[in-house]
């Protein structure tokens, strides 16, 4: 199995960003790019069965928690990222 792991610093923001590619995964740095695809899955209700109350997420609800993500990854803390 193939798999790519790849650190871009960022010049202007010294930040790093991060790719984990591989068959099956892409797991990529939080940007608000992807509010697209947090809105897929947390709206999806066979997603949400087997997480946080089993509810389906509002527009608003994924927003404000991706808006929270993002400053999060942008501060260098990772760890508070989706």
């Amino acid at each position: 199995m193939k798999s790519d792991i790849i650190l871009k610093k960022n010049q202007e923001t010294n930040q790093l960003n991060i790719t984990i590619k591989t068959e099956r995964l892409l797991m990529e740095s939080t940007y608000s790019t992807h509010f697209c695809h947090y809105k897929k899955l947390f709206m999806n209700s066979e997603n949400m069965l087997k997480v946080m109350d089993g509810n389906p997420w509002n527009e608003n609800q994924i927003d404000n928690r991706h808006q929270q993500w993002v400053a999060h990854w942008n501060n260098n803390n990772p760890f508070s990222s989706f």
